[in-house]
């Protein structure tokens, strides 16, 4: 009888045995994973490798991790007794960290995939795989210190650039070292604050000196966002302080000033400015067994972020169509540029911002401009992170230049930055330029981009970001308003919304709803012994004729002249009296006027550093002449001529220096106008046409305006007028020219 065959020894199946009398003989496997987890995130949760095992006692038995694109194995272990013991559905764990290859002793990256899980000895093996996998990015406000910390006081510089970038001053980046663009933002913060408990304006001199560093200590930030919005998620205002003049330190009396302080706009203005220094970083999740985004930034890898910029079309509406001649030539402006023609080159599709040869920043090209937004050089690094280089993407029809920032991976330094990616954004200063931050994860040009694109297929859309669209607005500000005298014109007292509603057709938004911070009563800040003093201060040769002690002079209330009454002479016509006294106190008013400008600048800059100080003077209180009687050889009760009764001086208004404007009360045109004007003065704009379209009046400035647009602002005495009609907005130039443009080049008229 022979012999009963073997059973098999893992099935005990007989293999001789008859079909469908026994277990069907299979070769069973004595080492078998039975399950891995799909995906997980190293450092933050393990990966669980599931097997079976039987009959590998005191064999070798490894698990072993391998990554393709890793360097081959990063891991291997070899099981201990008890996981090599006989059993179903045991379990081993891995926290991801690599024991093998270029990332040993640090975690693994989803960059390194794909990854598989082995377990071999004994002849056995099995194998599986699994994933790390991204799955969200999300952006916050970056930090100015790799750290996120404030540098010491002590170390003045370095303190000085990280406590200017956190009040809004824009200094750059932190590195102890002053250049440009910290001693601008020095000279920024030093005209805008004071000695700390002190009204005394710091000293302007771009250092971080010992007064400077205590004022940074208790300064308060500047307002850089619309009030009640997120601009990470919504669009919003992004506001640049623009309140400046011109110099300080000027006398009021003897400095020389050009045309109604209309020169130098750029180096008052622009060239004291800092295209803002916007800290965003992206921290980067990954996702967990459970399906969630989890922060684990060890096991994040340099992967890339792709930064860019979409410059679309501005809110045109910030130009009603009650000013559609200016709206016309600033649309063209934009998308023609110095061509005088529709069909000249375009600065874009929509043309929006401000070429670098119109003194924005924007150059021809857009393969250049996103290196505008986003620099590599060293004086826009946020540190840690750099820009690597640039490369373009194209989506549906459109091709999108980007900037690459690699996440920061570094074992030991800068910890709080690991696993993020940040740059600074360099926004414009140029009110109305807009711009809508778009952040991306991107494989292009790893080995395994197909293969990273493949697996983040699911989850692509939390793998980019878009912020809210930012629009620059310059913010600026009325100090204070001085009336002298109750208003004699038809107009009244300034409409300040209205006033506020004409600057903001140049996306300067006027703060306070466009009132004046204070309104000054004239006799408490000017009472008799401050402008007694103040005129008797000048020089000689700029006080009033034959002024030289106090009891030369008269104070009133109303009215800015103080020597003596000036009588009507016998027999002299009343028009000829009114026209006589009313030139001899204009005259007499001249300096006294600056004097007294000069007295109300320096209260209020005791308390407000920045922003405009208007006074609204009267010259003289009104004034009546009286007709002769030849056959009485004496004066009538009254005159007959009307315009010998009650006549008051109309002479105009000017600027001085640091935003002091000077307007007359008893000018005739319309008061929000008017004042519009000498504050635009202010702002550096120059006359449009006066009297007459050009005409070779020297006050004409013909590159500064719009051909088309014959009644601005910045224009009086066309012919047909009225005073009180005189009520227009900017023309198209005058508005490019306070958003920061530079408009002599631009074409005086643009054929449709």
């Amino acid at each position: 009888m022979p012999k009963d065959k073997p059973k098999h020894p893992a099935s005990g199946c007989n293999p001789d045995a008859p079909t469908g009398t026994g277990p069907v003989c299979t070769t069973a496997k004595l080492l078998e994973i039975v399950s891995v987890d799909p995906n997980f995130a190293p450092s933050a949760e393990s990966l669980a490798v599931k097997y079976d095992i039987k009959g590998l006692a005191g064999k070798t038995v490894k698990l072993t991790i391998t990554a393709d694109n890793g360097g081959g194995t990063v891991f291997e272990y070899t099981l201990n007794d008890g996981e090599r013991a006989d059993g179903s559905g045991k379990s081993l764990q891995w926290d991801g960290k690599a024991t093998a290859g270029p990332r040993s002793g640090r975690f693994v990256t989803p960059l390194m995939g794909p990854f598989k899980a082995k377990l071999a000895g004994g002849g056995e093996n099995s194998e599986s795989p699994f994933k790390v996998l991204y799955a969200e990015i999300r952006v916050d406000w970056g930090k100015h210190t790799p750290d996120g910390a404030m540098p010491a006081p002590g170390d003045a510089v370095k303190y000085a650039q990280a406590r200017l970038n956190e009040l809004g001053y824009d200094a750059g980046p932190v590195t102890g070292a002053a250049n440009a663009a910290t001693t601008k933002a020095l000279r920024r913060f030093q005209r805008a604050n004071f000695i700390h408990g002190t009204q005394t304006l710091l000293t302007e001199n771009g250092n971080a000196d010992a007064d400077t560093v205590t004022m940074l200590q208790n300064a308060a930030p500047r307002v850089r966002w619309e009030a009640g919005k997120n601009p990470l998620t919504q669009d919003a205002k992004h506001y640049i302080e623009d309140n400046y003049y011109n110099d300080r330190g000027q006398d009021f009396l003897t400095t020389a000033l050009p045309e109604f302080n209309s020169k130098d706009r750029k180096a008052h203005v622009e060239d004291k400015l800092e295209r803002p220094f916007i800290p965003i970083e992206v921290e980067i999740l990954l996702l967990n067994k459970a399906g969630s985004a989890v922060s684990a930034p060890d096991a994040v890898g340099p992967v890339t972020i792709a930064w860019e910029a979409d410059d679309g079309p501005e809110d045109a509406s910030v130009i009603p169509g009650t000013n559609a001649t200016a709206k016309t030539y600033v649309g063209r402006a934009r998308k023609v540029g110095t061509s005088a023609s529709a069909s000249g080159a375009r600065i874009d599709g929509s043309g929006d911002n401000a070429l670098d040869s119109l003194d924005g920043f924007r150059p021809s090209a857009d393969a250049d401009y996103v290196k505008a937004w986003f620099p590599s050089g060293a004086d826009s690094k946020l540190e840690p992170f750099t820009v690597r280089g640039y490369d373009s993407e194209t989506r549906g029809p459109k091709t999108y230049h980007r900037a690459l920032v690699d996440a920061w991976d570094h074992a030991t330094d800068h910890a709080p930055r690991k696993g993020r990616s940040g740059v600074y954004f360099r926004h414009s200063f140029k009110s109305g330029d807009d711009a809508k931050v778009r952040v991306a994860m991107t494989f292009s040009g790893r080995a395994n981009e197909a293969q990273l694109e493949t697996d983040h297929q699911g989850h692509v859309v939390n793998l980019s970001k878009e912020l809210g669209r930012w629009t620059i607005w310059r913010r600026a500000r009325v100090n204070a308003y001085c009336q002298q005298a109750l208003p004699s014109r038809a107009s009244g007292s300034p409409n300040w919304a209205t006033i506020r509603d004409w600057w903001s057709q140049a996306f300067i938004e006027m703060e306070h709803g466009g009132a004046p911070q204070q309104v000054l009563n004239y006799s408490t800040a000017i009472p008799s012994a401050t402008y007694i003093a103040a005129i008797l201060a000048a020089p000689v040769s700029h006080r009033p004729p034959a002024v030289t002690a106090a009891g030369h002079l008269t104070y009133s209330a109303s009215q800015v002249y103080g020597g003596p009454a000036i009588a009507q002479a016998p027999a002299e016509g009343a028009v000829a009296y009114v026209r006589r006294a009313s030139a001899a106190m204009a005259s007499w008013c001249r300096h006294p006027i600056n004097a007294i400008l000069g007295e109300l600048h320096r209260q209020v800059r005791k308390t407000e550093a920045e922003g405009l100080i208007i006074y609204d003077y009267r010259v003289h209180d009104p004034i009546s002449g009286r007709d002769w009687d030849p056959g009485t050889a004496a004066f009538k009760p009254t005159t007959a001529n009307p315009a010998a009764v009650n006549f008051t001086s109309g002479i105009s208004g000017y600027v001085r220096l640091d935003g002091a404007v000077t307007m007359n009360v008893n000018n005739s045109f319309n008061v929000s106008c008017y004042l519009l004007h000498e504050c635009g003065h202010a702002r550096f704009l120059y006359h449009h046409k006066t009297g007459g379209g050009g005409g070779g009046n020297p006050s004409d400035n013909a590159t500064h305006h719009d051909a088309d647009q014959e009644r601005c602002a910045m224009s009086y005495g066309i012919s047909p007028d009225t005073p009180n009609g005189w009520f227009y907005p900017f023309c198209g130039k005058c508005l490019l020219r306070l958003r920061g443009w530079k408009v002599t080049t631009l074409p005086n008229r643009y054929t449709p």
